[in-house]
């Protein structure tokens, strides 16, 4: 079935839904002024656990996101272009450049305001706004601003926050709660629909547990992606390179094409083959959105019999599912951000 004969059957609630409903309101809004280090900037998302946080001027203006792979492309540009000014013999410079990362420590020391042309653009919304505005959005971010009427920031609402919201309201129906027959019937017709009838997924990219660091960094770079799955000599998943933990590789910036991403498995970052998040090709909508939030994980490996991995499925993928909701004739929710810093 596809999401045109379906539509989508959450909208009834998530079009009443105040995005605000989805925060903890004991939740702390974690920031890093722009005058923080890019050392700081990734051991605070680290230690907080998340990959991006909003960047805010002296005045408290947002001026964006920063995550690790905008990091990793920073460091690895300035690296390369060698923009600091130091004058390294040929013979030194070709030994550095066989990591896309500097071991100079002056690069960890660059203020996070010269990242701030690179940092992702946080769209505001107020409070009050329903959540179908902003699952549209999220195919394309990963995180929402939310502003309080008076034009002060909020908080931030994550993809991760949308899904437990979806999780919630599937559990509401599964468990009896006073919806429509239709909407029970059309919401547990996408929840049974298998993943590969969907379309949404993509396919993931793989390097064998023999490549090196400096590869799996090469190919974040170069294709825009924030993880890969690594395969044994077999071809199955063993576990999986994030560059959201760049943090864990600060000793070794300047040895990774001397560390394989077997080193990164077992002493880098240490994972047993258990700990990654796998998914049958053949499971369903549901099954998906209750892994990913049972194994805390923005992404899913669908492997075959084999544990091969056939694909990978993201949140974005599963909000890409629900049809595209015509907002053209409601109330806007958006922020001008011409008034927020009047």
């Amino acid at each position: 079935m596809t999401t045109t004969e379906r539509g989508n059957p959450f909208f009834m609630i998530v079009d009443k839904t105040p995005i605000n409903n989805l925060v903890d309101p004991k939740r702390a809004l974690i920031t890093i002024n722009s005058t923080a280090t890019l050392k700081e900037a990734m051991n605070l998302l680290t230690s907080s656990h998340i990959s991006s946080c909003p960047v805010l001027d002296s005045h408290g203006k947002c001026l964006g996101s920063i995550d690790f792979l905008t990091v990793l492309k920073f460091l690895s540009q300035a690296h390369i272009n060698n923009d600091y000014g130091h004058k390294k013999n040929e013979q030194n410079k070709n030994e550095e450049l066989k990591s896309p990362l500097p071991s100079d420590s002056n690069l960890l020391k660059t203020l996070v305001s010269d990242l701030v042309p690179q940092c992702t653009h946080l769209q505001p919304y107020f409070v009050d706004a329903p959540v179908s505005h902003c699952i549209n959005l999220m195919t394309k971010v990963h995180r929402v601003a939310l502003y309080r009427k008076n034009f002060e920031l909020f908080t931030t609402v994550s993809q991760s926050d949308v899904l437990r919201y979806l999780g919630v309201v599937i559990n509401d129906v599964r468990t009896g709660k006073q919806y429509t027959q239709r909407y029970k019937r059309d919401v547990l017709d996408l929840c049974e629909t298998q993943l590969s009838k969907l379309n949404v997924f993509h396919t993931p990219m793989s390097l064998q547990s023999t490549a090196t660091i400096y590869d799996a960094l090469e190919l974040c770079i170069k294709c825009n992606y924030r993880v890969l799955s690594i395969l044994n000599p077999n071809g199955q998943i063993i576990g999986d390179f994030c560059v959201d933990k760049l943090s864990s590789l600060q000793p070794y910036y300047d040895k990774t094409h001397q560390y394989t991403l077997q080193d990164w498995l077992t002493t880098i970052n240490p994972i047993r083959s258990a700990d990654v998040s796998c998914i049958d090709g053949d499971a369903t909508y549901e099954q998906a959105i209750l892994l990913m939030l049972s194994r805390k994980t923005h992404h899913l490996w669908a492997v075959d019999a084999d544990i091969k991995p056939v694909f990978i499925l993201t949140i974005t993928d599963l909000f890409k599912v629900l049809e595209p909701i015509d907002l053209s004739s409601k109330e806007s929710y958006d922020v001008e951000l011409g008034q927020l810093w009047k």
